[in-house]
């Protein structure tokens, strides 16, 4: 039969030596990366502005539709008032 020799530590010592090649800094410079930005849509950005929005009183808007539905939200008071609010806008 023939003689082999040990394969340990011959291979060991070569897988070392290419172990520490790899490991040896590159001559080049890293290329340097240019700064990100982020462009939204003007889509996303309405829906953004829609979001932050403060949340809808459904019970208050009901109630608004019925009377304005049965003629009942036009009332001289609340004329009244209205007049009385554009007026102070004017003269303020």
């Amino acid at each position: 039969m023939s003689e082999v020799g040990p394969v340990g530590p011959p291979i060991a010592a070569a897988m070392g030596r290419a172990s520490h090649l790899a490991k040896q800094p590159s001559s080049e410079a890293a290329p340097q990366r240019g700064s990100d930005r982020v462009e939204l849509s003007n889509a996303a950005q309405l829906l953004g502005k829609i979001a932050a929005l403060p949340e809808v009183r459904q019970e208050l808007v009901n109630r608004v539709r019925l009377e304005i539905a049965t003629a009942g939200y036009d009332s001289a008071e609340k004329m009244e008032a209205i007049l009385e609010k554009v007026m102070d806008d004017l003269a303020g």
